[in-house]
């Protein structure tokens, strides 16, 4: 099991998991059952790398080379497939 650095827009969060997807998952089901702050602004993906928090810092932001994750899933596809 790796460690997994996951953004989507304002929100991150931190796990173990076997892969990228499992990470994306955990962080999804985390999100639902303890935050209840309607004005959090997430995105249309979520950004998954071992390596640190990547991807834009606010939704739709610009990814710079630096910033590139290692993997970008669609948060719609993550949502369906819990």
């Amino acid at each position: 099991m790796d460690k997994y650095y996951v953004r989507c827009g304002e929100f991150e969060y931190l796990g173990v998991a076997e892969d990228e997807y499992q990470a994306a998952h955990q962080a999804i089901l985390f999100a639902l059952a303890n935050i209840h702050d309607e004005s959090l602004k997430t995105d249309h993906f979520i950004y998954v790398d071992p390596r640190g928090f990547r991807g834009p810092t606010v939704p739709g932001g610009t990814i710079t080379t630096e910033d590139l994750p290692e993997y970008t899933l669609l948060l719609e596809d993550v949502l369906d497939s819990i």
